[in-house]
């Protein structure tokens, strides 16, 4: 082999040499790049192995927890659900890929309440980095709704763009519902609940401690110092003592009672009781929580219980002094009746001194009238509390009613040496349309107390008119002792048996029902009465009624009204009675001897010829085995008797065709006693005691005599 050959073969096999060198470093390099792939896909391996078990674990323990997992990707709407998540809402993990795209299928499964409030907190969380914790209920497949809380996290890139959002659904349901058991006791209850952090002064009041004061929940902020404004001043010092003795640990309960402001500005009555539930290692409170229970009824019910209690003491002891008033009253006329009665009875009095015997008749005469008037009183006072008291709507001359009233009083008052005058301020009505009875009764009252109570100087009515209100107003004016602010406080209730001085040692006498009476009487006449009084310089007692229509009624000047101040006033005279009843004939059926003798008298000597029965069975026997030509012309039947009543005769009678008139007559005068004759068949009603005049006129007209027809 020449060199040539040589030196070719040689770069042959150095460039083979070279070739497979190179590919030794291929293959090398290629080795250590699968070398390194395997490392890393073994790395990789060991990550997914490791995340795997990350998750195992992670769902393990949330199940364990019971709380389902979610992750969110804003940006796609992508959503990831752990299996615990799925199972909460009631759906096995392999069928939950069924639901549509997050939002849609997860706002199908939120209660329509919800709906806002959710999105509103996630969106808030999203954009302003808001909390998200918020409480919704969410569909089961049954159709029935159960609650949930959920908390989340975003996560966001370096720009603070959330690039997505994770967190977790707890199942709250039991829970939920114990607290809304609870709210809904405490509502009903009017419990308001309060957890007060010591330290910081913050203070959680549940929604039931602002309703019961009229806030919306959360309206005022929570903290001690809210609780301090709205207590009651007057209490909040009780109120902090009692707290700071608790927190100071020398109590084992904190309970108060006070007032809470509520929103309307009313106070309301509440006991506050607490207890510390936390100290600090140092002793120090830490937290104290407590209620606030409405006892506002309790409290009003016992103030009414106190005062229910002490007008009833109060009622008591007033009926306790009237009795003893009453009893002061009645004896003292009865002993006169009883003692001149007896003189003029007995031998060596007054019945052979005929002046001596006028003036004891008189004496009987005028305290038996005062006997009648205190009967009288007791009897309006009975009607006036039943609510049965009425009065009639008649044409009254207020200036005849008043002149009247001061004709009939002056003796009495010029006896005291007392000027009692009459003053028109301004123009009066000619007429005005009440119940003159009434009106007369209430004036005499007035004015008889005025002189009763002035000892010297003057008692003046004035009267005045004030037309576009349509009131007439009587202002009764004395100079007399006067009364006492708390005198006048008292007489100013008008309660029944009130009196300004209820001692035994009193000057005046009195029953305390006069005012009473008449303020009732001007009330339901349209006005009422009003008491201004200073003690020692005198009282003026102003009454007030209504006018009725004043249109078209003449008003007259002071100067043109009577004033008859002095002397008696005329009063209209009574028909003679003598010969009233010649040839009437009359059946008194009454079972009282005294009665018998005393309205038999006047009959007859009214010219009546008179029967008596002594009860009810003997009257109606006559009538009914009487012959026609022998029958009464009329009957006077007493309604209470032996063996058969005045009621039970009549409704005899009329059951048998009786058709006479029959007249009742009874010691009862309330209306009611009047409708109840009435409706027993009887064709009309006298009182007792029996006023000789109108039982002539009643008789003569039922008998249709002539003389009065």
């Amino acid at each position: 082999m020449g060199s040539e050959e040589l030196l070719v073969v040689s770069l042959v096999v150095i460039a083979a040499a070279l070739y497979g060198y190179k590919a030794a470093q291929r293959l090398r390099r290629r080795d250590r790049q699968l070398a390194d792939q395997l490392v890393k896909y073994a790395d990789l391996n060991q990550v997914r192995c490791d995340l795997e078990g990350q998750l195992q674990r992670l769902e393990r323990a949330t199940n364990g927890a019971l709380d389902g997992l979610w992750d969110y990707e804003p940006a796609t709407g992508a959503v990831w659900y752990s299996d615990q998540f799925k199972r909460l809402v009631g759906l096995e993990p392999e069928h939950f890929d069924d639901f549509k795209p997050y939002l849609d299928s997860f706002a199908n499964l939120l209660h329509p309440q919800d709906k806002d409030e959710t999105f509103a907190a996630v969106e808030a969380h999203l954009q302003r980095d808001a909390t998200y914790d918020v409480d919704y209920r969410l569909r089961m497949p049954n159709g029935s709704y159960r609650w949930f809380r959920a908390r989340g996290q975003a996560v966001r890139d370096e720009n603070g763009t959330p690039v997505r959002m994770s967190g977790s659904i707890t199942d709250i349901d039991d829970q939920h519902t114990a607290e809304s058991r609870l709210d809904l006791a405490t509502k009903s209850a009017r419990i308001g609940l309060w957890d007060w952090d010591v330290p910081s002064g913050q203070t959680y009041f549940n929604d039931t401690f602002y309703t019961m004061l009229g806030y919306e929940p959360g309206e005022l902020p929570m903290c001690l110092d809210t609780w301090k404004d709205i207590a009651h001043p007057d209490d909040l010092d009780s109120a902090m003592q009692d707290i700071e003795a608790h927190l100071e640990n020398r109590t084992r309960i904190y309970i108060n009672e006070h007032r809470l402001r509520k929103k309307d500005g009313s106070w309301l009555w509440v006991r506050d009781i607490g207890e510390v539930v936390e100290r600090h290692a140092s002793g120090e409170p830490k937290r104290m929580i407590g209620v606030h229970v409405d006892i506002d009824a309790i409290k009003q019910a016992g103030e009414a219980l106190v005062e229910a209690r002490e007008a009833a003491e109060a009622a008591s002891h007033a009926k306790s002094e009237f009795l003893a008033n009453m009893s002061h009253e009645i004896r003292t006329p009865m002993t006169a009746i009883l003692g001149y009665a007896d003189l003029l009875q007995s031998e060596g009095g007054f019945a052979s001194d005929p002046e001596q015997a006028a003036d004891a008749v008189r004496t009987i005469r005028g305290n038996a009238n005062h006997l009648l008037a205190i009967i009288n009183d007791i009897l309006d006072m009975s009607k006036i509390e039943a609510g049965r008291m009425t009065v009639e709507s008649l044409a009254t001359n207020p200036a005849q009613i008043v002149e009247e009233v001061v004709s009939l009083l002056r003796p009495r008052a010029a006896g005291k040496g007392v000027d009692l005058r009459i003053r028109y301020d301004g123009t009066i009505p000619e007429h005005i349309h009440s119940d003159p009875t009434r009106l007369r009764q209430i004036l005499l009252n007035l004015t008889g107390n005025a002189i009763k109570f002035t000892e010297v100087g003057s008692v003046t009515i004035a009267v005045s008119c004030q037309r576009d209100e349509q009131q007439l107003t009587f202002r009764v004016i004395d100079t007399g002792i006067g009364l006492t602010e708390q005198q006048r406080d008292a007489i100013a209730k008008f309660d029944s048996f009130t009196q300004a001085d209820t001692s035994t040692t009193r000057k005046f006498g009195g029953t305390g029902l006069g005012l009473k009476i008449s303020n009732a009487f001007a009330q339901i006449l349209g006005g009422g009465i009003h008491i201004t009084s200073e003690e020692g310089r005198g009282s003026t007692f102003t009454v007030s009624i209504g006018t009725g229509d004043l249109d078209g009624v003449a008003m007259l000047n002071p100067e043109a009204l009577p004033q008859r101040t002095r002397g008696e006033f005329p009063k209209p005279q009574p028909k003679k009675s003598s010969n009233a009843l010649v040839g009437v004939r009359i059946l008194l059926a009454e079972d009282g001897p005294d009665n018998q003798k005393l309205i038999s008298f006047l009959l007859r000597r009214a010219g009546a010829e008179v029967t008596i029965a002594d009860n009810g069975r003997i009257a109606a026997e006559a009538i009914e085995n009487a012959a026609p030509e022998d029958l009464p012309h009329i009957v006077l039947m007493d309604m209470q008797m032996p063996e058969l009543d005045g009621y039970s005769a009549t409704r005899r009678l009329r059951s048998a065709g009786c058709t006479l008139p029959i007249v009742a007559l009874t010691a009862h005068a309330m209306d009611g006693d009047r409708a109840k004759c009435l409706d027993a068949g009887c064709d009309d009603f006298l009182s007792k005691p029996i006023d000789k005049v109108k039982l002539i006129e009643t008789c003569a007209r039922r008998a249709g005599c002539p003389q009065t027809a």
